[in-house]
């Protein structure tokens, strides 16, 4: 079973503060991406969409902004 996580930073510094949350399935993870761009896709944050499989490999399916 993929783990799907979003994680949203709040500065590029190393030491930030972050939030993550990590969901077994895929629509409630992408739900949450879309709803922290929102909330916080207009200051300094960056936030990812990763899939974690159970072979240990991870995706990055999306971020914000999409140059990160």
């Amino acid at each position: 079973m993929s783990l799907h996580r979003v994680t949203l930073r709040f500065s590029d510094e190393a030491d930030a503060s972050m939030v993550t949350g990590e969901w077994t399935t895929e629509e409630t993870a992408r739900t949450t991406f879309r709803r922290w761009i929102g909330l916080y896709g207009s200051g300094m944050a960056t936030i990812r969409f990763e899939v974690h499989d159970d072979d240990g490999s991870t995706v990055v399916v999306d971020t914000w902004p999409a140059s990160t």
